[in-house]
């Protein structure tokens, strides 16, 4: 074999190896366009107005919901608190001079363990 053969097939192989190389570039998934998640890019102020704009005749729903989102939330968080308030001071240690707000679940509370023992006289 000539020096010749054996460049051009070291050349062929190393042509081989880069055009596998690019093959397998091309089969992984550009991820591009979450780099602005990764790198904190701001609101864009264009795309916002756009949004808005095909949801103004809408925009009686979307303040509605979104203030009942917000009093969902608020509830999921208040709840907990004043349940336990009723049941711990109210109920279980028989506290009624505490002046913690029940929102009318005390009297819900008593008449809950008071009428089935109305009921069943």
């Amino acid at each position: 074999m000539s020096t010749e053969q054996i460049q051009a097939e070291q050349a062929n192989a190393e042509q081989a190896k880069t055009e596998q190389a690019n093959a397998e570039q091309t089969k992984k998934r550009n991820y591009a366009m979450f780099d602005a998640d990764i790198s904190g890019a701001v609101l864009n102020m264009s795309l916002l107005r756009r949004l808005l704009h095909w949801l103004k005749p809408y925009r009686g729903a979307l303040l509605l919901s979104t203030a009942l989102v917000l009093l969902a939330s608020t509830l999921q968080v208040l709840l907990p608190i004043i349940i336990s308030l009723v049941v711990i001071d109210h109920i279980i240690q028989g506290d009624t001079s505490s002046d913690t707000p029940d929102f009318g679940l005390i009297a819900v509370s008593y008449t809950h363990l008071t009428l089935p023992t109305i009921c069943s006289v």
